[in-house]
């Protein structure tokens, strides 16, 4: 189930196995928390697209022996909670220790460059431009201000100029970012296909994967800043450091964390430099079951596993037959079990059969009033059905992008609106509607509606 999205806990685990064993009259891990967007982002079909793409301009300008033409580009951001790893000494047995504050909470955003092996300079986002820039800054550093400290499309395009300055004389230049709204702008396409810069967008929910900064170089970048703050604040309990010593704060660490070492280590693992497919650590990637894409693809209703599915985003008849399609009108029965337990009594308003026993009602984990939330979220579903699907990798200076007309450029993500009967997706400009209804909706062709 976790190879799929769908982590259960050990006492669910236990619940499931000895329901399982009982009803088949016989004797008596770990789970990963995993964030919503990177199971539909982080698939096989979508790493495997994006290497398809890398590979063609790999091969192209023969950047197997011009490492230093491969450039990742990223920001990240800090203020947030310390991250030093030491150990501290206290006192034995004492389970609570407190540590004094020693960085500013504003926001600040350092946007970082790497090829394989070599920095470009960064560029420092302050939220405020009076006392920014200190007496010691890194070398050659960008500053900008902008009202949150974030990074914005005219900062980003600020700092292109900025790279384009620093980057090797050397032409075409690979840049792989990710497709933020803010790092895709007519602009940075116009500039970048004028100075021969490739941009390779990874795709969604892809970069702790494949993306070297995120893999070697921000958790380095921020564990050394916290532990100099902390060492800060020995010598003088009353120091925080703000915007205004944040640059020399970030002068020292920046060269002991962004180091030749980290960023080809972050470059090997993500497959990037050297090229390799199988580099790409696995175990983070998500095998999205097919019955969730086309629920109702299947004509006929294939007969149930014995063992019950506890996932709930997949549509189902009833919380054991995850495999009974919406359109079906009949299921088949659950397999017959010897032990006694309390039958829902709740038909499916589709199939209208009878739900059948669920172990986790059985062993009272969820309480029977509650039985209606393991029917499918297609028939009682709350929430706002504004959803986007996630982009695939894609080269937006190449000549096939840049020749489509300017509507139907993805310059943003398309929004597309799923039914709530049929669970079918369909494109907003196929069926004519101009916005995402914000409630339930039905398609008017649905063809379960009746």
């Amino acid at each position: 189930m976790a190879d799929h999205g769908f982590p259960v806990t050990r006492t669910l685990v236990k619940i499931l196995a000895t329901g399982i064993i009982k009803e088949s009259c016989r004797t008596e891990t770990t789970t990963v928390n995993l964030e919503r967007g990177p199971i539909h982002g982080a698939t096989p079909k979508a790493i495997e697209g994006f290497f398809k793409l890398f590979e063609a301009l790999y091969t192209e300008h023969k950047l197997e022996e011009k490492p230093h033409l491969i450039f990742n580009c990223d920001e990240t951001g800090f203020g947030d909670k310390p991250r030093s790893r030491e150990k501290v000494l206290c006192q034995t047995g004492r389970k609570h220790k407190y540590q004094q504050q020693q960085i500013i909470r504003e926001h600040i955003t350092i946007h970082c460059c790497v090829n394989a092996g070599e920095s470009i300079p960064p560029f420092i986002i302050y939220p405020d431009a009076s006392q920014a820039i200190g007496w010691m800054d890194p070398p050659n550093a960008l500053y900008g201000v902008q009202e949150k400290g974030y990074m914005d499309s005219e900062l980003f395009f600020k700092w292109l100029c900025h790279f384009d300055k620093y980057a090797p004389e050397e032409r075409p230049i690979v840049l792989i970012m990710d497709q933020h709204e803010t790092h895709v702008s007519k602009p940075v396409i116009m500039f970048c296909r004028e100075n021969k810069i490739e941009i390779i967008c990874l795709p969604a929910h892809t970069t702790h994967i494949l993306q070297p900064l995120d893999i070697a170089v921000f958790n380095p970048l921020k564990t050394a800043c916290s532990t100099m703050a902390s060492r800060m604040s020995l010598v003088r309990g009353d120091v925080i450091v703000g915007k205004k010593q944040f640059s020399s704060l970030l002068k020292h660490v920046y060269p002991t964390a962004v180091t030749a070492q980290n960023i080809k280590a972050g470059f090997r693992k993500a497959g990037i430099f050297p090229l390799s497919w199988a580099a790409v650590d696995t175990t983070q990637v998500v095998r999205v079951l097919p019955s969730t894409e086309d629920p109702i693809q299947s004509s006929t209703c294939s007969t149930p596993p014995a063992t019950p599915s506890c996932a709930p985003a997949m549509p189902s008849c009833a919380p054991a037959t995850p495999s009974c399609s919406p359109a079906t009108q009949s299921c088949a029965p659950a397999t017959p079990s010897n032990s006694q337990t309390t039958v829902i009594e709740t038909p499916c308003p589709t199939c209208h059969r009878v739900a059948p026993k669920n172990y986790l009602l059985a062993a009272g984990v969820i309480p029977e009033s509650l039985a209606n939330g393991l029917m499918s979220p297609a028939l009682e579903r709350k929430e706002k059905v504004r959803r986007r699907i996630p982009l695939p990798a894609r080269v937006i200076t190449s000549e096939e992008y840049f020749d489509l007309p300017p509507g139907s450029r993805d310059d943003t993500i398309d929004e597309w609106v799923q039914c709530d009967l049929c669970l079918f997706w369909f494109h907003l400009e196929c069926i004519e509607v101009e916005e995402v209804p914000e409630t339930d909706w039905l398609y008017q062709k649905c063809c379960l509606s009746t």
